[in-house]
């Protein structure tokens, strides 16, 4: 018969699914059975499902009691073994049901409620993101985040990139602009063939790439940067943990890293920054010494750099 549930949560549905199965299992079990297996995956379900103590389900405890105890108490030979498997890994009929249950979820209904199609509109969404995004050609060449990275895009509020920067829409456009490559430097100017300055403000490169700014240039706080005598271990290979332990620009970048990049360094990756190192070395090329657009490029790196550097050494994290 039907067991009656109220409101029911996850854990009521695999409580009632167990003793529903009992009861199923004992209405025309064979006399020449002794034993009797149950596997589940939720092990609270299966610690509780026989303890009719107090707590939630209880009825439910109470009808499994009921329905096991006359089976177990007609010979000493007969056996309940309650088996916890995660995630239902290697029971071959759990598979079955499984294939089964999504078969018949994907079956067109003549009635499809409200939330029923956007779940649906949801997921064909979600499988047409991962797909588009397997693509090179779609994430593009200069996008500096793995492919696991865009699991995180939700559309709701667990979304990452709304959770870390949905507040602050200029945050939120470097972030984007920053990991997708169409941030304003100079690689990108000298491959659209753009007017402007293409040298990094700290000199040592003529041409101002990503991967300078991310991995090379002095000038920005990096804390993802491992130390110096880390990198040079890597660099001999002493002590190598694994054949890919060689190089940290090799490693995957983490999205959390940059979003800390980003916000310990503001001036990076703008638009304002461009125009004012522009100005910069026009000043110094024309050998008007110091002037205020130089102090100003010098401000937002250098002096910012050292600043967050004696802050550090007089607040270690521990």
């Amino acid at each position: 018969g039907r067991l009656g549930c109220g409101r029911a949560t996850p854990y009521d549905a695999e409580m009632a699914a167990l003793a529903r199965g009992l009861k199923e299992v004992l209405r025309d079990l064979p006399a020449t059975v002794n034993d009797v297996h149950v596997f589940a995956d939720n092990q609270a379900a299966l610690t509780s499902i026989l303890a009719a103590g107090s707590g939630p389900a209880q009825m439910l405890s109470v009808a499994a009691c009921a329905t096991i105890r006359p089976w177990l108490q007609q010979s000493s030979m007969h056996r309940l073994h309650m088996h916890w498997v995660p995630g239902h890994r290697g029971v071959y009929w759990n598979g079955v049901v499984d294939k089964d249950a999504g078969r018949a979820a994907a079956e067109p209904s003549e009635e499809v409620s409200f939330a029923l199609a956007r779940q649906q509109v949801t997921a064909q969404t979600y499988t047409a993101w991962r797909a588009d995004m397997a693509k090179p050609g779609y994430k593009g060449r200069s996008n500096m985040l793995h492919h696991s990275q865009f699991d995180r895009c939700k559309h709701t509020a667990a979304n990452w990139f709304l959770k870390r920067a949905g507040r602050d829409s200029t945050y939120f456009a470097r972030l984007v602009r920053f990991t997708s490559g169409h941030f304003p430097h100079g690689a990108f100017r000298e491959r659209f063939e753009f007017e402007g300055n293409r040298r990094c403000w700290c000199g040592g490169c003529a041409v101002e790439s990503r991967d300078h700014i991310w991995f090379d240039c002095e000038l920005w706080i990096r804390k993802h940067r491992p130390p110096d005598e880390e990198i040079e271990r890597r660099r001999r290979g002493d002590h190598r943990r694994n054949a890919l332990d060689l190089d940290w620009r090799e490693s995957p970048v983490n999205i959390d890293d940059v979003a800390e990049f980003l916000q310990l360094n503001p001036a990076a990756a703008t638009f304002q920054w461009l125009e004012l190192v522009d100005r910069a070395y026009a000043d110094r090329d024309e050998g008007t010494g110091e002037t205020v657009n130089t102090f100003k490029a010098d401000m937002h790196t250098k002096v910012r750099k050292r600043a967050y550097e004696r802050w550090t050494q007089a607040h270690p994290t521990r």
